[in-house]
């Protein structure tokens, strides 16, 4: 079973479903906050990555936790990938020294853009009270930045290969997991090594306890 609320990005990752296998994906165009209503026998495992940063309250982020607890059977398991708040976040993470760090080839590509993206101008476009972060003033910085020669064209087309003009939510990671707990689940961080985005962006492992 594959969800998303999306048709268009249904429609233009279908065909990475090996040939032979698409008939055994159940796709539903929902949002993942009304899975419940979809999955009323349970799972035993669910997948997400990047989920819940599209979520953007602390309140939303505990509902769906709590209502993907419900889907799973007892003893299930989800996993996720989360994005979450560099600590500290200033430093290695502002956009001059990711930029001076790519430049240096100690960043790939795909590094390079999300995290401009996510913390490069977390100082002019995030708010701490809220954990959001404006996308679109990230961009609309950057596009200055572009036209003053502070980034070359080619960087900033790295740079848009990542755009999104709306809100993400950033949590430190302390409120997340605090989250993770208070809905009931066991819980463990696997931080995995080799990219450089796996700083920020860890596994989170979450059991259901066996009795339910």
């Amino acid at each position: 079973i594959a969800a998303d609320r999306n048709a268009q990005a249904i429609e233009l990752y279908r065909d990475w479903v090996p040939a032979g296998q698409a008939d055994r994906e159940n796709l539903l165009e929902t949002d993942w906050r009304a899975l419940p209503s979809h999955l009323e026998n349970g799972v035993d495992a669910i997948l997400g990555d990047g989920v819940f940063g599209n979520l953007c309250t602390i309140e939303a982020h505990r509902e769906m936790l709590e209502g993907l607890n419900r889907c799973l059977r007892p003893g299930g398991i989800m996993v996720f990938r989360q994005a979450l708040l560099p600590d500290p976040p200033v430093g290695r993470w502002q956009a001059e020294h990711l930029v001076q760090a790519f430049r240096n080839s100690e960043l790939e590509a795909a590094g390079f853009g999300l995290a401009m993206r996510l913390f490069g101008m977390l100082h002019v476009a995030y708010d701490a009270a809220s954990h959001l972060l404006d996308n679109a003033r990230v961009y609309e910085t950057y596009a200055g930045w572009l036209e003053a020669g502070k980034i070359t064209a080619e960087e900033h087309e790295i740079l848009l290969r990542y755009y999104y003009g709306g809100q993400n939510s950033l949590l430190p990671r302390a409120e997340w997991e605090a989250l993770l707990t208070q809905a009931g689940f066991r819980w463990e961080r696997i931080q995995l090594s080799g990219r450089s985005w796996y700083a920020w962006y860890p596994l989170y492992r979450l059991l259901k306890h066996p009795a339910g």
